[in-house]
């Protein structure tokens, strides 16, 4: 369980503050099906009647074009106004980051990084029973097993 399919090799699960801001960042700007709809929703509803958003363009725009409209004329995305009472802005962001395939997840309040497959792999302690046969890779250890890993440079 928690393996990839075709290596056999477990995944890597990381804190998200264990990682460096450019990387956080680069997860910002991953693709996020689990947010797109509820934000386009919520874009929509806060531009409409706004100076610069057009009832016939706002019916035409896609997501992304909706979101940079909604930089330009409010301000609006990842600000507290939208995600007050809401996830976080990272659950659900999955996508590749320099050849390393990564998901945010949530468990019990903390943000997690699931590292599904990368050119780097190292030894860690098998996570807790919440994770079964994933490596806890902000814990080192010579002795644990060997799985998916970040880049170095992604640390703090």
């Amino acid at each position: 369980m928690n393996h990839n399919i075709q290596t056999g090799i477990p995944f890597g699960v990381i804190s998200l503050a264990s990682l460096g801001d450019w990387v956080v960042d680069e997860l910002c700007s991953l693709p996020n099906p689990e947010m797109d709809a509820n934000l386009e929703d919520y874009l929509r509803g806060e531009l409409w009647g706004k100076p610069g958003a057009d009832d016939e363009l706002l019916e035409n725009l896609d997501y992304s074009e909706l979101a940079a409209l909604a930089d330009d004329i409010l301000g609006l995305r990842w600000s507290d106004s939208y995600y007050d009472g809401l996830e976080s802005p990272f659950v659900g962001c999955k996508g590749e980051i320099d050849g390393v395939s990564v998901r945010v997840t949530e468990l019990g309040g903390a943000l997690l990084v699931w590292v599904f497959e990368s050119p780097v792999v190292g030894w860690y302690s098998q996570c807790s029973p919440c994770v079964p046969g994933a490596g806890n890779l902000d814990s080192p250890n010579p002795d644990g097993i060997e799985c998916y890993d970040v880049p170095a440079d992604w640390r703090q």
